[in-house]
């Protein structure tokens, strides 16, 4: 229905374009925002925060910086993040571990995240 030009310029919100899928599909399935809503009511409440909070992250973190805006949690939330495919962690040029969102994944949790009013401030150190 829509160019490859058409779709890049509406990317912005990835949400509203891809808002309908086959009606043979599960209902979670259906849209992407609904893909990403099963997720996250899969997740538990530190998961949750700590997906939350690392949105803040632009160009994502190290694990210090994960704990600095996420708190004790965020070792363990990071490990079950990284399994369940919702955080990428990568080796960083030094050999520490970095981690990150996708984009689609850092929108949704800033949205849930803005919901809370609980965003915290960006850390200096990413």
């Amino acid at each position: 229905m829509l160019s490859p030009r058409q779709i890049a310029d509406r990317l912005d919100d990835r949400f509203r374009l891809l808002t309908s899928g086959s009606r043979t599909v599960l209902p979670r399935q259906q849209t992407l925002r609904a893909v990403v809503d099963w997720s996250w009511d899969l997740l538990d409440e530190d998961e949750r925060e700590v997906l939350g909070r690392l949105s803040v992250f632009a160009r994502g973190c190290d694990l210090a910086a994960a704990e600095a805006v996420c708190g004790p949690a965020a070792l363990d939330a990071l490990g079950s993040l990284v399994d369940k495919s919702l955080v990428v962690a990568a080796p960083a040029p030094d050999g520490t571990m970095r981690y990150r969102l996708l984009e689609t994944v850092a929108e949704y949790a800033a949205a849930r995240l803005d919901e809370t009013g609980s965003r915290p401030a960006p850390s200096a150190r990413t």
